[in-house]
């Protein structure tokens, strides 16, 4: 198993996984016609990240509510698998959005030292590799909070 921490994400160590929004209004240009928009209340404290998911049609944007959370994300090439090594782990701040681009791996996120509440909106994505889980290569990372 490999153990890493998040950080405080910041414009810099997320520009290889996509932008922080300031305002609002800016999701506009981001989102298509169609698309997908879901409220979840995550848990907090350590956890484990044994698989990941990306679109890779679509970017997709997470609304950080009430407390910090902690986004897991991988950059790997189009054909491979996410990638144990890869891993990195952030924390957003209250009411920060944060867009991840096509084709980042992410796990679903996390709670920082409390429960979040989080939105996330991702266009509608057609086709079983936009919407499979793929077990993580080749170990499961800890991400210690």
């Amino acid at each position: 198993m490999r153990k890493i921490f998040p950080v405080e994400i910041d414009e810099e160590n997320f520009k290889n996984y996509g932008i922080i929004l300031s305002d609002k209004t800016i999701l506009s240009g981001l989102l298509k016609e169609k698309f997908y928009i879901s409220k979840v209340t995550a848990p907090s404290g350590t956890f484990c990240t044994r698989r990941m998911e990306r679109h890779v049609s679509t970017k997709e944007i997470f609304l950080c509510l009430n407390q910090r959370m902690v986004l897991t994300v991988a950059k790997c090439n189009v054909n491979e698998r996410p990638k144990s090594n890869m891993v990195e782990s952030f924390i957003a701040l209250q009411n920060q959005i944060v867009v991840i681009n096509e084709g980042i791996w992410h796990d679903v996120n996390h709670g920082f030292d409390v429960e979040c509440e989080y939105y996330y909106l991702s266009n509608e994505v057609k086709g079983i590799l936009e919407r499979r889980w793929f077990k993580l290569d080749p170990e499961v990372v800890i991400t210690e909070i």
